[in-house]
């Protein structure tokens, strides 16, 4: 036993062990794609008797690590799993019939599952004589798997907006050096953020001026870097010294002999481009297609631009430092901007913490 509910917690019993399943999926949050992340605990009297998650594509699922950790114990049991138990033969046998066969006697589900080819086991559970409640902190497990439900939903990758701005909303100095506008524990979390995502883009501008090598926090074998490079400049020796998982996209325009020289490990993708510009939607239909479901966007003024024009933005992480910069520098978006208030884009469901010195705020542009 691991721990018990106080009596005063009782009434809320649902929420509460659904709360502990939420801590066990929000451990893989960025370890399991394409598939979502997962938690499980399973509850005999009000006592905590197993809990598990989904650790990794192609392992057990959230409900079998929990049922395994119970054993003999689960028969009778509740229990709550955050999202919809498969119903389907994928890399692994659908979770319906283990949890039907080791005894449990109430599932409840935080969320459905998005995904049509995977869903039915609340149905099935429920053909089988289980009680299934569903529903119980529905809106934190759908937060959680925010990816996963984008990619099902909108057929592609979940596209992330990060950004470091002065007070007066610049992102670099008049002659195009960013230098460090956040603090470096806002940078510190920024790294961390990166691994929750399977890939991070930027320019050819900003890759030549940082010279970057875009790692994140905890690095993984499935991490990408991608930079739109639409001449094939090649000018940022950092990135190329570290060919693997690196993709490049250019235009379509580009000599093939250009880049026969390049490491054969760097993948070269082309795109149609129009003024300068690689078409961004063509960028992110071909990274979806090699299964690479979100992407952190750390570009310059030019690439913010272009997604946010496009309207494929999900969500928004801003870092805001104590600074001003004064005079013309970067702006975050490059252009005109809007001509009325009543067409600026506004963020929603927006939270603000402090991060050392700065200020980060988030938030989504559709909900």
């Amino acid at each position: 036993m691991l721990f018990k509910l106080q009596k005063n917690q009782v009434t809320h019993k649902d929420e509460c062990w659904m709360r502990v399943a939420l801590r066990q999926a929000a451990k893989a949050i960025g370890s399991t794609s394409p598939n979502p992340a997962v938690g499980a605990v399973i509850v005999k009297n009000n006592h905590l008797i197993a809990a598990g998650y989904h650790h990794k594509a192609g392992e057990a699922h959230a409900e079998i690590e929990a049922l395994k950790a119970a054993g003999i114990d689960a028969d009778g049991a509740e229990m709550y799993v955050t999202l919809e138990p498969c119903d389907h033969y994928g890399r692994t046998p659908p979770c319906t019939s283990a949890i039907i066969n080791s005894g449990i006697k109430t599932v409840v589900i935080a969320t459905e599952d998005p995904n049509s080819a995977a869903s039915g086991g609340i149905k099935r559970l429920r053909q089988s004589g289980i009680a299934v409640r569903i529903g119980i902190c529905r809106q934190a497990a759908r937060k959680i798997n925010e990816v996963f439900i984008t990619n099902i939903t909108k057929k592609r990758p979940f596209v992330v907006m990060k950004a470091a701005v002065t007070l007066d909303g610049q992102i670099a100095a008049s002659a195009g050096d960013s230098g460090w506008i956040s603090g470096h524990i806002s940078r510190r979390y920024s790294k961390r953020l990166r691994a929750r995502y399977d890939s991070i883009l930027i320019g050819a501008k900003t890759a030549e001026i940082d010279n970057p090598v875009l790692a994140p926090y905890k690095k993984t074998e499935k991490f990408y870097r991608i930079i739109l490079d639409g001449r094939l400049s090649l000018n940022y020796p950092n990135l190329l010294s570290q060919p693997d998982n690196l993709i490049i996209f250019c235009s379509n325009e580009i000599d093939d002999a250009k880049h026969k020289s390049i490491d054969k490990k760097i993948i070269i993708k082309k795109v149609d481009s129009s003024k300068g510009m690689l078409d961004i939607k063509q960028v992110l239909s071909a990274i979806f297609k090699m299964g690479i479901m979100s992407v952190f966007v750390e570009g310059g003024s030019r690439i913010h631009r272009s997604f946010l024009e496009k309207q494929l933005y999900d969500k928004a992480f801003i870092f805001i430092a104590p600074k001003f910069m004064g005079g013309s520098g970067v702006p975050l978006f490059q252009g005109k901007g809007a001509d009325f208030m009543k067409n600026t884009v506004t963020l929603k469901k927006t939270e603000c913490r402090k991060i050392g010195k700065d200020i980060v705020m988030s938030g989504y542009f559709d909900v």
